[in-house]
């Protein structure tokens, strides 16, 4: 009877420790769960954004980010840089994951299905680079159309750098 309880408290504590890994992504997305991606690596990877040109690459990137990102900035308009693309054929949940710094007074990035108030954010506040994640996740029924944007600055001026861009289907 003792050997069969120590034995369930340490499969108990086996199965907790990994669960406990700070460095550990709580979502860890498969390829097919990723609906958008991108790292900013070429000029292709601006076609479909507003605001975003190659001249916004700067030559700096998080771990595992290739060797740019890009740097978003602006005035009192917003969004800074926008991209609408149509979230597929399924009803589904989904996050925002990217990384982040802030170079002035932060920024943020948002996934938002256009001309409503739905909408997740990340903000971007960490002067070296930080990965984020959603704290909440979006319904989006079938079809329907989202975009992201990303915001610095406005009345007070702000920059912040973003690479790795997700939106990842949640289970």
């Amino acid at each position: 009877m003792r050997v069969e309880r120590n034995l369930s408290a340490l499969l108990f504590i086996l199965l907790i420790i990994p669960a406990c890994d700070k460095n550990k992504n709580l979502l860890s997305p498969q390829q097919n769960d990723i609906i958008y991606f991108n790292s900013f690596e070429s000029p292709i990877d601006t076609i479909g954004w507003v605001g975003v040109q190659t001249d916004d690459f700067r030559k700096e990137a998080p771990p595992g980010g290739g060797k740019q990102s890009v740097y978003v900035s602006g005035g009192c308009l917003i969004p800074h840089c926008s991209y609408a693309f149509n979230s597929g054929s399924q009803g589904n949940f989904y996050m925002l994951q990217a990384w982040g710094k802030n170079l002035a007074m932060g920024g943020s990035l948002t996934l938002s299905i256009p001309d409503t108030r739905t909408e997740i954010w990340i903000s971007i506040q960490d002067s070296s680079w930080h990965f984020y994640q959603s704290q909440d996740s979006l319904y989006v029924p079938r079809g329907v159309d989202l975009q992201i944007t990303m915001n610095a600055g406005g009345i007070i001026p702000s920059a912040i750098l973003v690479d790795l861009i997700k939106v990842v289907r949640v289970k």
